[in-house]
């Protein structure tokens, strides 16, 4: 499953590991299974979810997009689903870090 992640702050863009300054943040995710994956071992994406101790969301379905103020700290992103018939975290990202003012 691949995740399209795009996460701003104060007007600026935000790559996986880095440094996000406290306060409001905008996060959109889409999460899309490959194609020939998704066939072979009944891939369903149910959900998307932000866990950490800056902030925490979740939303049903293939995207996520959210306003959030984001605490001194750290969030990642992750997908779950059904892989197989099975309940699975189907990808998970390596952490944003919030950093204090």
């Amino acid at each position: 499953v691949e995740l399209d992640i795009r996460l701003t702050a104060g007007g600026r863009a935000f790559e996986l590991g880095d440094g996000v300054p406290e306060g409001e943040v905008r996060l959109t995710v889409k999460a899309t299974p490959n194609a020939d994956y998704a066939r072979e071992f009944g891939v369903e994406i149910g959900g998307i979810e932000v866990a950490g101790s800056s902030f925490t969301a979740a939303a049903a379905g293939c995207e996520l997009d959210i306003t959030a103020h984001a605490r001194k700290g750290y969030f990642f992103v992750r997908a779950r689903g059904r892989m197989d018939g099975e309940e699975s975290e189907l990808a998970l990202t390596s952490p944003f870090y919030t950093e204090g003012r």
